[in-house]
């Protein structure tokens, strides 16, 4: 497979982990600090 192709799949997979991410953390009141902590990771 391509490149493109993997870095396609690496976005979609990303984007459905933070989704993800902020689903399971919004009801804590902190999905704010950790939206920043991935986006400075990344």
């Amino acid at each position: 497979m391509n490149d493109s192709f993997f870095l396609f799949w690496n976005m979609i997979e990303l984007f459905l982990f933070k989704q993800s991410i902020k689903r399971s953390f919004q009801y804590e009141g902190i999905n704010l600090t950790f939206q920043r902590f991935l986006e400075n990771m990344l």
